[in-house]
């Protein structure tokens, strides 16, 4: 584990996320596949647990303005996937926020959504985490994962970033072509 970080390092490691991950082809591929699956379902779920759940929220606000419906799960201990009905599951995608990737509970939660085939889209700080593998798209972002003692204190930019270009996609291509029937 890391120690937390200072101020300057911090700002360090977001403009190195905006200088090497944003301008990569994998980060525009990866951006365009799953604007591309949005673009393609009338109802968006997000999921995560901690700060990543907050962003959830903002993520699920942002996309409210795309979807008839767009809502975050606020506690995925206590929302079993099973009152979802079933029939959503091709209409509908899992945006599933975690900095590591390897939380537990987000684990359990997604593999729930993935065995019902809801299309899954991982955003996590690590590509190559059981979310990420879950997934059918994940979009990772580089930065060190910052702790003070047990609590995660990783910024939450890369996440709130990624989530406003895939809303801007998706609007771009709701512009350019005929929108779903909803």
């Amino acid at each position: 584990m890391q120690s937390a970080i200072s101020g300057h390092d911090r700002l360090q490691e977001i403009k190195d996320f905006f200088d090497n991950t944003v301008s990569s082809k994998a980060f525009s591929d990866s951006i365009r596949k799953a604007s591309e699956l949005l673009f393609r379902k009338k109802a968006v779920i997000f999921a995560g647990l901690g700060s990543s759940d907050i962003t959830s929220g903002y993520g699920a606000g942002y996309f409210s303005n795309l979807f008839g419906l767009s809502y975050r799960v606020e506690n995925i201990q206590d929302y079993p996937v099973i009152k979802i009905p079933k029939e959503f599951a091709g209409d509908t995608c899992v945006l599933a926020l975690s900095v590591t990737g390897e939380t537990a509970e987000v684990i359990t939660y997604i593999r729930n959504f993935s065995n019902a085939n809801y299309s899954i889209i991982a955003i996590t700080g690590n590509p190559h985490s059981k979310l990420a593998s879950m997934a059918d798209i994940t979009i990772a972002y580089t930065i060190p994962f910052s702790f003070c003692g047990i609590n995660n204190m990783s910024t939450q930019i890369p996440a709130l970033y990624i989530i406003e270009k895939l809303g801007r996609e998706v609007a771009k291509l709701q512009t350019n072509n005929s929108q779903p029937d909803l």
